[in-house]
């Protein structure tokens, strides 16, 4: 039996799959002018990190939607609805997993981590504090930090339990999930 790629029921997949990848691209052109260290990691912003974040997460919040409204029901949604989505025996992401910087192989990310019905991980919690109110004091989360683990959560949702299996989405920024 062939396995068919998700994106065909999904087409919407292949623009993620592509946002992705110029993500990524973004953040390599980053780490040519910011190294990821620990220390960097919280502490260095800039209105790149800022911008990049936001559209990072943007992507999250929409492939979230696209298997929402897929999987459940099509209606509005907000964060608090995708929950249930990460129990989804289709999607198969583990809040607990964990993603290794190429980079900095020192640095270990978990984007769901914190993610319950009620919380949210503090990349997405800086995401609407920014996108609410961007301010001298807020505008600090724009760091690389935040950019990395909202690419990292990016990374996982598209590489879902059937994607992983069919279709990997290739990786530069974190060691592969296959």
């Amino acid at each position: 039996m062939c396995v068919q790629d998700p994106a065909i029921e999904m087409p919407a997949l292949r623009m993620f799959r592509r946002l992705y990848q110029g993500y990524e691209s973004e953040v390599l052109v980053c780490f040519r002018f910011v190294e990821p260290t620990e220390e960097n990691l919280p502490r260095v912003h800039s209105l790149e990190f800022y911008q990049l974040h936001l559209k990072l997460c943007a992507a999250v919040d929409s492939l979230l939607h696209l298997w929402y409204t897929k999987k459940v029901e099509p209606k509005e949604t907000d964060a608090t609805d995708y929950f249930l989505l990460f129990g989804a025996p289709e999607l198969d992401v583990d809040l607990t997993r964990t993603l290794i910087l190429l980079a900095n192989p020192k640095i270990v990310i978990k984007p769901f981590e914190g993610w319950t019905e009620k919380a949210r991980p503090e990349w997405w919690k800086d995401h609407n504090i920014t996108k609410h109110d961007l301010n001298s004091t807020t505008y600090l989360k724009g760091n690389l930090l935040n950019v990395i683990t909202s690419l990292g959560a990016l990374y996982l949702l598209l590489n879902d339990k059937g994607t992983r299996s069919t279709y990997p989405v290739a990786t530069q920024v974190f060691q592969a999930l296959f």
